[in-house]
């Protein structure tokens, strides 16, 4: 493909980028302080046995702008469509149409792992596909203080097929992402070990589960956060602290037609002002009815504890 070693300041454009092999394709590669440096409208194509990659940013690399790319990987496994790794910081990656696939595990829209920091992602579509463990967003060790803002994301596969992973990775942001998932076991939102995240606006679109949150994870914050199904939605409003060890799944919150139901014993921390949408009613004068107690006696709920809008 490409490979820009220590260059500074360069731009590719407009190229058609396709590889082959065993192993390590790299349709475009910036490394050793190549920084300041534009790769837009380009269409890449990496495949091979393992580990393909569409866009590389790998060691000591900074304020580079990826934008506009088209970029698909296939493989068997351990295919990335742009991967930052070994302090890539300050990059900007906006705007790139994302395909992996492999026939085995391990295939990712965006990878950033082992210290990256202070870099932006936004407005990317990311479409992940394989065996299992295929995520949308993957966050490594030290992946800190980066943003992700306005990405759509759907992650398919058999099993583990998260739409953002953070793994041993802090005070990242995630603004106004939509997240879809599936295969068993796949979560909108999966941390371990991670903390400091701040979750605002964000749509988990019909996803297998919702969020996953491990027991090393600490002051992980959400707010205005929609949680969709194809008959409606529940949104969070207010800003509140994801508790250590908690698994939000459908057993807990679900919206099933003409009905929604948290369970506020054990999801507390969403026991809050919330938006209910309900989709394909026929009703002519829909009047909320709730179950105060979680003991199946509901009552008619009215203002201002319900307000219809």
């Amino acid at each position: 493909g490409v490979f820009f070693n220590s260059t500074a300041n360069s731009t590719a454009y407009n190229n058609t980028i396709q590889t082959n092999g065993t192993t390590a394709n790299h349709g475009i590669r910036l490394e050793s302080n190549a920084n300041n440096n534009t790769i837009t409208n380009n269409t890449i194509s990496t495949q091979g046995t393992s580990s393909n990659f569409g866009i590389t940013l790998l060691t000591t690399v900074s304020e580079n702008t990826v934008s506009q790319n088209t970029i698909r990987t296939n493989g068997t496994t351990a295919n990335h469509g742009i991967r930052l790794e070994s302090n890539a910081n300050n990059n900007t990656i906006t705007n790139n149409t994302i395909t992996t696939r492999g026939t085995s595990n391990n295939n990712v829209g965006i990878s950033l792992v082992t210290t990256v920091s202070e870099n932006t992602i936004s407005q990317n579509t990311m479409l992940t596909n394989g065996g299992s463990i295929n995520y949308g967003i993957q966050f490594g060790t030290n992946a800190n203080n980066n943003t992700i803002i306005n990405n759509t994301i759907q992650t398919n596969g058999t099993a583990t097929n998260h739409g953002i992973h953070q793994l041993s990775s802090n005070n990242n942001s995630f603004i106004s992402n939509d997240i879809s998932t599936n295969g068993t076991g796949s979560f909108a939102i999966s941390m371990l070990s991670s903390s400091d995240s701040f979750f605002n606006n964000n749509t988990l679109n019909n996803p297998v589960q919702w969020i996953t949150i491990d027991s090393l994870s600490l002051q992980n914050n959400i707010s205005n956060t929609t949680f969709a199904t194809l008959n409606g939605s529940i949104k969070s409003i207010n800003s509140t602290q994801i508790p250590i060890s908690t698994i939000v799944n459908f057993e807990k919150l679900n919206i099933s037609f003409n009905n929604s139901f948290l369970n506020t014993t054990n999801l507390s921390f969403l026991n809050t002002t919330a938006q209910i949408t309900l989709r394909g009613l026929s009703f002519t004068d829909p009047r909320p009815l709730v179950d105060f107690n979680d003991d199946g006696v509901f009552t008619l709920c009215n203002p201002p504890q319900c307000v219809e809008v």
